[in-house]
């Protein structure tokens, strides 16, 4: 007797085993395929929802960001730039600088496209004696 005669013989005497045993594997096979395909299912549902949340957080951040460049300049300008040779204590004391920067200085700070430079104000400043207002 060879073997596959032994398995066809042992099939047909125990059929309902056999159904079952075949139906079992049938049952693990399609649910492995059923997970597999949700899974996937489920991870092309989370990336596209991923997009859609970084898009409306880039145009929050974006919003944001423009919000807080308009409040500052509304705040007024938080820095000053000063020539090297400019004493502080005296410029602190008058009130405002008495070296000047040439102009090419600004263009070479604008150049270097700092992004937390937004706008640059240039003063021209000098105390003089108004007579008429001492009067």
């Amino acid at each position: 007797m060879s073997v596959w005669r032994l398995i066809t013989r042992e099939i047909a005497y125990r059929k309902l085993d056999f159904a079952l045993g075949v139906l079992a594997m049938f049952v693990a096979v399609g649910s492995l395929v059923a997970v597999m395909t949700l899974l996937r299912a489920h991870n092309n549902a989370l990336a596209a929802m991923n997009e859609v949340k970084e898009q409306e957080t880039i145009e929050m951040m974006d919003l944001a960001e423009d919000d807080y460049r308009k409040l500052m300049k509304e705040m007024g300008y938080n820095l000053v730039i000063l020539n090297k040779e400019e004493d502080l204590t005296e410029f602190f004391a008058n009130g405002f600088a008495t070296k000047f920067m040439p102009y090419e200085f600004v263009t070479r700070l604008v150049n270097t496209r700092l992004y937390t430079v937004q706008h640059l104000l240039p003063q021209l400043y000098r105390q003089i004696e108004w007579p008429e207002q001492d009067g």
